[in-house]
């Protein structure tokens, strides 16, 4: 051996200055004359750029141990073909495969990354052909299952690698080997090198080690060796690498202590880890551990800390270093936080292929090839690196928003000018969906570049809205990995090669693009922990979910590996532990945060390195406001916070005058604690929904127009702020596309139908009709003619299969089977009244013309535009149109048919006596215009007509036989027009409050202004209770209050 040492330190700098003085020393001063191996691929960069401030850049190259192994093989044998990582992959897919087929593994796909490390393993190990497995299989303690297993998959691996690779491939490890077994001198390969650095060697190949041992022989070789303990190298937390510590004393390697330049203050604290030692009564003050409440919290608290540190000390971004175990999860929140706090930072983490915009458009892609949904189609749509021709992206969400199905064809039926576009999309993804094996790449290529994405993302720019970077690595890497299928579908013919496709994009990661940590704060995953020293070190998220050290094996493989001697037991949380251990140790302060709980209250566990901290020093969590930098943005928000508005301006007044806040600011805190006072009393304020004389002008009338409906006075009754966004602001969602008939098209084709029917029957409008001078059979034609002219006036079609029930139990009964095609019940149910809605409606018109009743108006206009004229010379501004009028001997009835419940309508009734609904009460006020008589509103019958799909035929009871336990005159005749005014005048003067009816009568839950609304349902008898004290004049309903509204009214308890 030319000269093999290790060098321990407790100190990463000391080390890499050691190493480069060693290097300089030792090498010549020419190109390539020293190499220094790094196993952490993130760590390269800042070892050449340490190197290149004081050295010649050109004599140093930094690279891997296997890189620079690959590079003696090429020179030594020439330019051996490998096997690539996703050709590799793709056959040990196809060997599991086979595992399935057999049921040798259930779900064998599901284990590729297992299956693939372990071979990796014993390929290292030098099994590289089925006869070494068995060898090895036999002399181990393996159940037969465990070795079928890994027999076939192996002996599948190997032969169909023979069939996808080229015939003289070699694979990475096979190459190692013959570097480490070549006779061939390595200076004739390597003639300017001079002598080898490696560090980062926690856990090598037996390849590695072997190349090693090789290199050691031609070449001086330095190993950095990082331990808190050199004088015991492989006590505490430096028991990972005990292995590879006594297998280079077993190549004669020799050792060397390097002490550290500078004081390591929490070298100590590291040395007592996992060490048998009392806690001592106070922890260093260099070391701290702070718990938020959530890990946003936490995030927020270590930016504060970063900002105040960076603003009054003279310490750079470089100087800090925020570990973070759990990057992936935090990646998304640490950018936003340290973003908005104003803090440069860099992280290099390889993220899900879903977690980009091109990634998850690949996906749903695929996923729309696969089983084409409307759900998914939108979600492509929306994609902002996505565009597909002749869509509009905006119909497509909402229209799928609103579908009761992700069915293809209702979905389509539904779109109007992306019909054509999503046509042709649809066209492309069944391309895919029926190509033949060699040709489904190519297809899933064409359906990419239709939708744009590669165009896309190659003109975005480093200000876009999402990372550029990612977003280009992550086409780049579908594409590599749609080239390794395609290799595979042309050479294996699979049954299911859009299977294929989806199979090979999951779990897939996109590695982080290049970015520059100089005058940064570095964000670091555990497993890229630098080589070096840092004055600041904090920990973010030290959970046992992400710090935990524990395997992620799946036990079956973690156990078969360990049967054959390539995985150790505990070997991960061995290295987290010594990564942990020797970063803290070399970090002139640190602070750790955990959070509590997750943002849905799900309670977290502290890690386990973190309860051996707190063990070995007596470390305590601290988590109050006393703990956090002060001078913060939340120091102005606590001090802000229940200021009265009157006060706020004022106290901001210094802060604005310093320019620390500007006067946006502080108009905007100042509207917002006023919105936040009004908010807190019962008066109803600016901030509910009162508004001024020309605000409502401003409307168009909207608001006031007269006269008004039933339905505009309903709607305001029961929430003013719900009448203010719909009717003057016009922002009603559209309805929901429901199958077959939805409840207004019902209600349509019922109101349609009737009236046409008795319109046919009648010479003149207000003609009376009396059905017992028909025929019956004449009338059921009549009245099936009537119901099939609705059914077809309708712009949707209802011949659907939910439609066709609904026709069913709308005609079933109705004349005859040869004329009435729908005469038999839905599903031909076997019932001895087969009888529909219609037939049913046709027999109680029938009882009630043996009653007296004639039918007169339908769908008749009440009132004028000035209103209604009462008999006592009032007028109401209201209308409407009424249904149907019929005249009877004790006056007039006026009907309104609803396709509803009858509980429905019961609701309805209720609601007009409290004040509520006001369309029968309108009804009964208008009706006796309409004749030429001196009826009075108490000689009108007002009633619902329940008329639906149950089918059910229901004519309810009139108001007046309903609430017969109050002076029903008095009430219609006194009573409503008072209310009348009182609605239409708080409508005109401006109250739109929100709901004081009560959650559950004001439809809360299902209403579109929901998120917007800020109604308080809890203190609404307080908002009555203020109308009512002070003459507010917002209209109340009679049925919003806390008393029985029957003792209000006349003839009830309180009037008599």
């Amino acid at each position: 051996m030319v000269g093999g040492c290790i060098c321990y330190s407790p100190s990463y700098t000391a080390l890499r200055d050691h190493a480069f003085n060693w290097l300089d020393t030792n090498t010549a001063e020419s190109p390539e004359s020293a190499v220094f191996l790094e196993s952490n691929a993130h760590q390269r960069d800042a070892i050449a750029t340490a190197w290149r401030e004081e050295h010649d850049a050109l004599r140093l190259t930094v690279t891997g141990i296997a890189d620079f192994a690959l590079t003696i093989h090429e020179r030594l044998y020439g330019p051996y073909p490998g096997i690539e990582t996703l050709e590799r992959r793709r056959t040990i897919e196809q060997a599991l495969h086979r595992l399935d087929e057999n049921d040798v593994l259930r779900d064998a796909g599901q284990h590729t990354p297992s299956i693939s490390e372990l071979l990796r393993e014993l390929e290292a190990d030098g099994v590289r052909d089925i006869a070494t497995l068995e060898d090895r299989l036999d002399s181990s303690t393996c159940t037969q299952h465990q070795q079928t297993v890994l027999t076939e998959v192996f002996e599948g691996y190997l032969e169909l690698r023979g069939r996808i690779a080229h015939p003289e491939s070699k694979t990475q490890n096979e190459k190692l080997a013959a570097v480490a077994e070549t006779d061939q001198s390595l200076r004739t390969v390597l003639p300017h090198l001079d002598a080898i650095v490696i560090s980062n060697l926690e856990d090598p190949s037996a390849t590695e080690l072997a190349v090693i041992e090789r290199l050691a022989e031609d070449f001086p070789v330095r190993v950095l060796m990082p331990t808190v303990t050199p004088e015991a190298p492989t006590a505490g937390i430096s028991t990972a690498v005990a292995d590879t510590i006594a297998a280079l004393r077993g190549m004669g390697f020799e050792e060397e202590r390097v002490e550290a330049a500078d004081p390591l203050p929490l070298r100590d604290v590291t040395t007592r880890l996992y060490q048998p030692v009392e806690t001592p009564d106070a922890p260093p003050a260099e070391l701290s551990w702070h718990e938020a409440p959530t890990p946003d919290r936490e995030i927020r608290h270590v930016a504060r800390r970063i900002r105040e540190e960076l603003a009054t000390t003279d310490r750079q971004p470089d100087d800090l270093l925020v570990l973070a175990p759990g990057l992936l999860s935090y990646r998304d929140g640490i950018a936003d936080v340290f973003d908005a706090y104003g803090i440069d930072h860099a992280y290099k983490v390889s993220i899900l292929l879903e977690r980009t915009y091109a990634g998850r458009a690949v996906l749903d892609a695929i996923e729309c090839c696969e089983y084409p949904r409307s759900d998914r189609i939108a979600e492509l749509a929306t994609n902002p690196l996505v565009d597909i021709p002749g869509t509009d992206a905006v119909e497509l969400a909402d229209v799928q928003r609103r579908l009761y199905t992700t069915a293809i064809d209702a979905y389509v039926d539904e779109l109007d000018a992306s019909a054509s576009g999503i046509d042709a999309f649809l066209d492309r993804v069944a391309a895919v969906r029926e190509a033949e094996a060699d040709a489904v790449v190519p297809a899933v290529r064409e359906l990419l570049g239709h939708i744009g994405l590669e165009s896309t993302v190659e003109t975005l720019d480093e200000n876009a809205d999402f990372n550029a970077g990612y977003e280009a690595r992550a086409v780049r890497r579908v594409d590599a990995i749609l080239e390794s299928v395609q290799t595979v579908c042309e050479e294996f013919d699979p049954d299911d090669p859009l299977g294929e496709v989806g199979t090979a994009l999951e779990g897939v990661r996109v590695p982080s693009p290049t970015q520059v940590t100089a005058g940064n704060v570095e964000i670091i995953g555990l497993q890229d922990a630098p080589g070096a020293d840092f004055e600041e070190l904090y920990v973010l998220g030290a959970t046992a979910q992400h710090l935990s050290g524990s395997e992620t094996r799946p036990r079956f493989f973690q156990t078969l590996g360990e049967q054959l001697g390539v995985f150790e037991r505990h070997a991960q949380r061995d290295v987290d532990r010594y990564r942990f251990g020797t970063l803290i140790g070399n970090a002139q302060r640190v602070h750790i945060t955990t959070p509590e709980t997750t943002i849905d209250d799900d309670p977290l566990l502290v890690s386990p390195f973190v309860d051996e901290l707190a063990r070995v020093t007596g470390l305590e969590p601290t988590g109050t406001l006393h703990d956090e930098p002060r001078a913060s943005r939340e120091d102005l928000q606590r001090d802000m916070a229940g200021a009265p508005p009157a006060a706020l301006e004022p106290a901001l007044a210094a802060a604005r005058e310093n320019g620390h806040v500007t006067d946006a600011f502080v108009a905007t805190a100042t509207r917002g604690a006023e919105c936040g006072a009004h908010r807190g009393v019962q008066e109803l304020t600016a901030h509910d929904g009162q508004l001024t004389t020309g605000s409502i002008e401003s409307l168009d009338g909207k608001l006031t127009r007269a006269p008004y409906s039933y339905s505009r006075l309903t709607k305001y009754a029961k929430c003013g702020f719900k009448y203010l966004l719909s009717t003057g602001w016009g922002l009603d969602e559209e309805d929901d596309i429901e199958p077959g008939i939805d409840p207004l098209t019902l209600g349509s084709v019922v109101h349609e139908t009737v009236e046409t029917f008795y319109r046919d029957l009648q010479t003149e409008p207000g003609d009376p009709v009396d059905l017992t001078d028909h025929d019956q059979h004449d009338l059921e034609q009549g009245l099936l003619a009537a119901a099939r002219d609705a059914v077809d006036d309708e712009d949707v079609s209802l011949h659907d299969v939910f439609g066709e029930k609904t026709l069913h139990a709308l005609f079933s009964g109705l004349a005859s089977p040869t004329e009435n095609e729908y005469y038999s019940p839905p599903g031909n149910d076997s019932t001895d009244d087969p009888s529909g809605t219609f037939a049913q409606f046709l027999d109680t018109e029938l009882d009630f013309a043996e009653d007296g009743h004639r039918p007169s108006y339908f769908e008749a206009e009440l009132g004028d535009d000035d209103g209604v004229q009462l008999p006592d010379g009032r007028t109401v501004p209201v209308g409407g149109i009424v249904d149907r009028v019929d005249t009877t001997p004790d006056g007039l009835t006026v009907f309104d048919y609803k396709a509803s419940s009858v509980n429905g309508a019961r609701r309805r009734e209720n609601q007009a006596r409290d004040g509520i609904d006001f369309q029968l009460p309108i009804y009964s006020l208008a009706a006796p215009e309409l004749v030429d008589t001196d009826l009075t509103p108490s000689d009108v019958a007002a009633r619902y007509y329940v008329i639906n799909d149950n089918p059910q035929v229901k004519p309810r009871r009139s108001l007046a036989d309903r609430f017969d336990d109050i002076d029903y005159d008095a009430f219609i005749t006194d009573v409503i027009p008072d209310r009348l005014d009182a609605v239409t005048g708080a409508i005109e003067n401006g109250a739109f409050h929100p709901a004081v009816v009560g959650e559950r009568t004001a439809q809360c839950s299902y209403c579109e202004f929901s998120d917007i609304c800020d109604v308080r349902h809890h203190r609404r008898y307080d908002v009555v209770d203020h109308v009512t004290d002070t003459g507010h004049h917002a209209y109340v309903p009679a049925g919003a209050g806390a008393g029985d509204v029957l003792d209000e009214l006349p003839g009830g308890d309180t009037d008599a």
